[in-house]
């Protein structure tokens, strides 16, 4: 699968260098829509590249 917009490295801050965070955290520092941020952590998540923690309504997502 590909990306027809890819995020690029150096593309802002991202928030899980810093530990876990959810969609908002990451929309926030990159600087992409949700609906984009969303879509390509579940593809991370699916091929075991991030991780996911569902707490409540949000997903938490963190490095391995």
């Amino acid at each position: 699968m590909t990306c027809s917009r890819p995020l690029r490295s150096g593309q802002g801050p991202v928030a899980l260098d810093r530990g876990e965070a959810c969609v908002t955290d990451l929309t926030e520092d990159l600087g992409v829509p949700r609906p984009t941020v969303s879509f390509r952590l579940k593809v991370l998540v699916n091929v075991g590249l991030v991780l996911g923690d569902r707490r409540g309504a949000l997903i938490w997502y963190a490095l391995p």
